[in-house]
């Protein structure tokens, strides 16, 4: 299943309207994919606070869930930002699938890079422009490829980023702290949806800062939330940037 349609499938259970860009998904077809998946990412960030509202007025009223608010805070709220964060990571994964697959549906030139680092007739030319689920297709294959083909592109995901936008000519420059910070975000979101959060020796290798929460699940409170939020965030916003600068920007 593509990361699109799992955040089709998250969708259908947290959010029961789309939001209404200002961005055309025509004319603006280069950014309207970073525009929507940053206003989900939005939507889960301003999440907390509201839930949080319930969880202080249930407080008071001293019932059931009154006593699950109080377990829910004593615990610094960690499994309501666990799902926020998982939320907003969807988003993210899904806005810059799509992003890529934005390019190589509209672009002939990015088509043929794109192609040219699969297997001869894997996806033919002549038979461009491909329909949108293929253009997706290749956009995942394309993140596989550049996994390989960046240094420690299986930690640093920003890198990989870099060089599979690089393949279809959007070029994101390099920003040293965005590669820790998203690292380090991508890191837990693969221990939270594969080991419910456990971290391990290899984890801590991986990525230090992990290291005092070997063998158990690390909080994620507020200061965490947010850290992970910018990671995201300002990853989207590198890539905008990167198409603004791009020839794509005028088409």
């Amino acid at each position: 299943m593509s990361n699109v349609r799992r955040l089709h499938k998250l969708l259908q259970m947290t959010s029961l309207v789309k939001p209404k860009l200002g961005t055309d998904p025509n004319r603006g077809w280069q950014y309207y994919a970073i525009h929507l998946a940053n206003s989900y990412v939005v939507k889960e960030f301003f999440l907390t606070a509201n839930y949080q509202s319930c969880i202080v007025a249930s407080e008071k009223l001293e019932t059931e869930v009154g006593r699950w608010a109080l377990e829910m805070r004593s615990q610094d709220y960690h499994e309501l930002y666990t799902h926020a964060f998982i939320g907003m990571w969807a988003a993210f994964e899904a806005g810059v699938e799509d992003t890529v697959a934005s390019v190589i549906e509209r672009d002939n030139q990015a088509a043929r890079a794109a192609v040219s680092r699969f297997k001869k007739d894997r996806y033919p030319i002549d038979m461009w422009p491909w329909s949108r689920t293929l253009c997706a297709e290749i956009s995942q294959k394309l993140d596989q490829k550049a996994r390989d083909a960046t240094p420690n592109g299986g930690t640093d995901l920003f890198s990989r980023i870099r060089t599979t936008c690089s393949w279809v000519d959007v070029p994101v420059d390099e920003d040293s702290n965005l590669s820790i910070a998203l690292a380090e975000a991508s890191m837990v979101r693969n221990i939270i949806v594969h080991r419910y959060g456990q971290i391990d020796e290899g984890d801590a290798i991986a990525i230090p800062s992990l290291s005092p929460w070997v063998g158990n699940v690390m909080p994620i409170g507020q200061e965490k939330f947010i850290d992970y939020y910018r990671a995201i965030t300002g990853t989207l916003m590198a890539l905008m940037r990167g198409m603004a600068k791009s020839r794509h920007a005028g088409a």
